[in-house]
């Protein structure tokens, strides 16, 4: 999380200088090189891991992570919410193929871990699946890290932006207030740009801070729920493959749910999307620990993925709404390193929370975080350069000028 917290700006900043296909090569290579190098660096200790399997595959992820949403959002301008859904739900989808092929590879048996996560022999049995699964959890990052690149050389090969001629034009329909003037209502016009704001505008906006925080705080549960709700699903007794069926479907839903936020974002304004996604995240969060069923467990953690999802899609959307296009790369750039700082919170709460409240009192504590998003998203206003009037009188005056 926190290399691909700190690479996002580096993302966004390689696809304005360098094009969509290039920036994504680089983001790919990284990606698909640390899982490869994790398979030397699993031998060593665990800050060799940390490192190939946490700063350079974070630092790929968060590389290629824009620049195709970017070439998504400069084919359809006028369907910006719609389009960053769609390219954003293949990132969550990946899941559900790939968390079914490691468990069934490295762990056939279904062994379960011991209470404090460790994997130790129980009968004669169980030493053979242990030494197995110490076999093959290496080999595992060698095949997945070759499957990962195959796919990324596919993806890199047909990504491309659009003509430049194309570039010129947005495709923003304009609405006339002025009824006589029908050669100018509904009409397929060219946006002008002087209402963009720049990134040094931008960091003086209200706006920017309150999307740049109510991100950070509502991806913490985000960030702590996919890594823990297997483990405290063991501590409820439930089955290691059932969990494993959990995660891989929460990766459809979570795809799902980014189409649908995408639709939404397209249809409703900021504070509505941000306060249904907020408030829900709580709930969810809050009746968590009620859950001791394995089904009833799995429909609440499938929910929590489809809630997850909205805070990514409609962000990006939301930025060139709020900042016009031309400055979004770099600005969302920012806002999504804010997924750095997620990475520590992550960590501290873990390590030093976690033992003192347990898992009932983590989710009291994440759910708080998203009221405190809700009550963020309340204090959202459109930067005054970018107000509705303005923008419309602006591009009118183009056309008409």
């Amino acid at each position: 999380m926190f290399g691909f917290g700190i690479s996002q700006f580096m993302g966004g900043h390689l696809e304005v200088k360098l094009g969509c296909r290039i920036a994504s090569a680089i983001g790919a290579a990284l990606f698909s090189g640390g899982v490869i190098l994790t398979y030397f660096s699993i031998a060593s200790n665990i800050w060799g891991v940390a490192l190939t399997l946490g700063i350079i595959l974070g630092i790929g992820n968060g590389i290629g992570f824009y620049p195709a949403m970017a070439s998504g959002l400069k084919w359809f301008p006028d369907r910006r919410g719609m389009t960053t859904g769609c390219v954003m739900a293949g990132f969550g989808l990946g899941a559900f193929v790939f968390d079914q092929i490691q468990t069934a590879y490295i762990n056939p048996t279904n062994l379960l871990p011991n209470a404090e996560g460790y994997f130790t022999p129980r009968n004669t049995s169980d030493v053979i699946a242990c030494n197995k699964l110490l076999q093959t959890t290496p080999i595992a990052f060698l095949m997945l890290g070759g499957m990962y690149g195959a796919l990324q050389i596919i993806g890199i090969i047909l990504i491309k932006d659009p003509p430049k001629q194309d570039l010129e034009t947005s495709g923003v329909t304009v609405q006339s207030t002025d009824s006589s003037s029908p050669e100018i209502g509904s009409r397929k016009i060219m946006q002008t740009t002087t209402n963009d704001v720049t990134v040094r505008e931008a960091v003086r906006t209200r706006a920017f801070y309150v999307m740049l925080l109510t991100f950070l705080i509502n991806n913490a549960p985000m960030g702590y729920i996919s890594a823990v709700f297997k483990n405290y699903g063991l501590t409820q007794n439930m089955d290691d493959q059932w969990l494993a069926r959990v995660g891989a479907v929460g990766s459809l839903f979570n795809g799902f749910g980014k189409f649908a936020w995408g639709f939404a974002s397209d249809k409703l304004n900021y504070k509505v999307c941000l306060s249904i996604i907020s408030l829900s995240l709580a709930v969810l969060l809050l009746t968590l620990q009620f859950m001791t069923n394995s089904v009833m467990y799995g429909i609440w953690i499938w929910a929590l993925n489809i809630m997850f999802a909205g805070t990514f899609v409609v962000m990006p959307s939301y930025c060139v709404k709020t900042f016009g296009f031309t400055y979004t790369p770099v600005i969302y750039g920012i806002v999504q390193s804010g997924l750095a700082v997620v990475g520590v919170i992550d960590a501290v709460l873990t390590e030093y929370i976690y033992p003192l409240v347990l898992y009932n009192g983590m989710f009291y504590i994440l759910a708080g975080f998203s009221m405190l998003a809700f009550l963020l998203t309340l204090l959202y206003t459109l930067p005054d350069k970018r107000c509705q009037t303005v923008y419309k009188l602006n591009t009118i005056k183009t056309v008409v000028g």
